[in-house]
This record gives structure tokens, sequence and C-alpha cells, in this order.
């Protein structure tokens, strides 16, 4: 297929994007749960408290919600970019093959470990292991229902959607329309049911292999959209933290989450534009992205957040910036040093995705 310079431009584009959305991951945990978050009550924050409630829930419940959704659009429109006969049985078991190394190792080894890590803490804490508990039902829990990694939700979901890859690659060819219910049973199943299954990857991997069957520059389209998805984005992006957390902020998230993905398209198509070095940086910090992913929840977080925590300082607006760049931070010198120590075993846990900066 020949590479057009939209392609191209594209291309760079995901590249650079990667990074600032693994940013916003990683914000995204480093508050307090939701259900401990208050909803604001309306008028401006005048005290540091409500100053980083408020900028918190832009960031971490509002903003930061479109990370995940974007990686799901970025995979599904990759796995279906380059034409293939997914109705071959050779075809369908050779993809997961390949799937198998990049997907279900890393996410049964970074689950592992962080189960791991969980029990040791419980040996610990208890002072032995008889009170330890290691039942079926808990395994369950840990690598299916609610990852021991819990971020690797959306790999144990990626996982999934692969492996339905022959229908998801007749919607996005014979009926796109699907689409968009699939995206209105999202919207009614997150205001309104919780179970382990998200129904985000499903809209967002599916919306990725529509365009990637036809090889549409969704960069483009975000931009054709106009100005009036920005100013939508922006006026949510204030008001969200004035909403309580419960199915109507689920529901209201849910729709705010394409204005956020438009916009955040558009601020890089105009970067790329004007050659902006920050491209460039974060497309040289790519390589990190996906240990980030998995890394980051296993012990790091948690000992930042506590260590924060126990000062004071986590509960403020510069201690929530810091501890996420703290952690970003660690990870990125973690994976520099197991690069040179452990690249073997570093390569086989994160699915071959290993590189010298």
């Amino acid at each position: 297929m020949q590479v057009t310079p939209s392609s191209e431009r594209l291309s760079q584009l995901v590249s650079a994007a990667r990074f600032p959305l693994m940013m916003l991951v990683v914000l995204i945990h480093v508050p307090l749960p939701e259900h401990a978050i208050p909803a604001l009550p309306l008028g401006l924050p005048l005290s540091a408290s409500a100053w980083y409630f408020y900028v918190s829930r832009i960031i971490s419940f509002g903003i930061g919600a479109m990370a995940v959704p974007m990686f799901f659009l970025f995979s599904g429109y990759y796995m279906f970019f380059k034409p293939k006969a997914w109705n071959d049985a050779s075809v369908y078991l050779g993809e997961l093959k390949k799937r198998f190394k990049v997907l279900v190792i890393p996410y049964f080894f970074w689950c592992s470990l962080a189960l791991l890590s969980h029990l040791l803490l419980e040996t610990l804490g208890s002072g032995g292991v008889q009170g330890l508990s290691l039942d079926p039902q808990r395994l369950l829990h840990a690598y299916l229902l609610e990852p021991a990694n819990f971020p690797l939700w959306y790999l144990r979901d990626l996982i999934f959607l692969c492996s339905l890859a022959p229908l998801v690659y007749w919607i996005a060819r014979r009926a796109p329309w699907l689409v968009l219910l699939i995206y209105c049973v999202y919207l009614w199943h997150g205001a309104n049911v919780s179970t382990w299954w998200n129904f985000t990857g499903a809209v967002y991997f599916t919306l990725g292999a529509v365009f990637g069957l036809r090889s549409a520059d969704f960069v483009a389209l975000a931009v054709r959209l106009g100005w009036i998805p920005v100013g939508l984005f922006l006026l949510m992006s204030f008001a969200l933290p004035f909403l309580p957390m419960n199915g109507t902020y689920t529901l209201v998230q849910g729709l705010y989450i394409p204005l956020a993905s438009v916009t955040f398209l558009r601020l890089g198509y105009l970067l790329y534009e004007r050659r902006s070095p920050l491209l460039h940086w974060a497309q040289k910090l790519e390589h990190y992205v996906f240990f980030i992913y998995v890394a980051h929840e296993v012990l790091i977080l948690s000992f930042v957040r506590g260590f924060l925590f126990k000062r004071g300082w986590l509960e403020t607006l510069p201690g929530y910036f810091l501890c996420g760049f703290v952690v970003l931070g660690i990870c990125i010198l973690l994976y520099e040093v197991l690069v040179r120590l452990a690249q073997p075993l570093l390569s086989w846990s994160l699915g071959g995705r290993v590189s010298r900066s």
C-alpha cells in the first residue's frame, strides 16, 4: 500500500500521541478513588484544597478519560489497516499466534507480578503466611474479572476483541452503522450497569477498524469537524467537576470522550503543521509507553503516593503533579536499568517492545 503524505502524518501523530496519553493514564491513578472525591459546590474554587479537587477532577476524571479509548482506536486502526482475509482460518490463527506474544504473555506476566506483590505485602502485614488466601475465586478476579494489575483491564479487553477479529472485520466492512448502536449501548451500560465488562473497548476498537479498513485519516476528520467540538470540550471540562460521581456523570463522560479526542487530535495536527519540537520529543519517548503502562501500578505508584500522603503533600495541587511525574521518572529509569541488566527477560515480558533510547 502506497504511503501518502496524509498517512505518514497520521503515523507520526499517533507515534507522538502515545506518551502524552500514557501521562494521562498515570495521572488518572494519582488521586483518591472516585467515591472519595466530592462533587464541588458551584462557584470558583477559593481554597488550595478546592483547587486540588477541581484540577484533579478535570484531568483525572475528565480529560484523562479519553486516554484508553484513544489506545483502543489506534489498536483497531492498525490491526485492520493492512488487508487480510480474516475469514480464512489460517490467517486468523496466524494473527492470534502473533497476539499471544505481544498481548497474552505480557498480560499474565504483569498480572502475576502484581499478585505476587500483593501477597508479599499481605505476608509482611500479617507477620506470616497463615492468613494468606490464593483460592480459585481470587485467581479468577486477579486474572479476569478485576486484574491484580488494574490498568491491565485494557489489555484484557484488547485480547478478547482481537479474538473476535472476524466479527469486528465484518461489522467494520459490512455494517459500520453498528458502531453507533454499540456506542448507544455503551452509554446506557455505563450509566446503568456495573459489571466486569467495559464497552469502551468495543466502541473505539471497532471504530478504529472502520477507519483502518478504509485507510481513513481520522486526524483529517477531526480537523474537518471544525472548532465547535473544541468549544464544547472546553465548556464540559470546566463543568464536569461540579457533577456528582454517579450514573449521570458516566453518561456525560461518555459523550465528553469523543469531544476530548477530537480536540486532542486537532492539537496534534496544529503542532505537526508548525513543526513543533514537542512532537519530536514525544516520539522519542514512545518506546517507554508500554513499560510505564504495565509497571507503574506494581508498587511504584503506591510507594510514591504513600510517601507524599504521609507528608501531607498528596492532596495538594503541586503534590498531584509531583506524584505523576515522579512515577513516570521512576518507570523510565527502571526501564533503562532493566534494558542494560536483563534485556531478554524485559523484552519477553513486554512482548518484544524493547529498544534503547
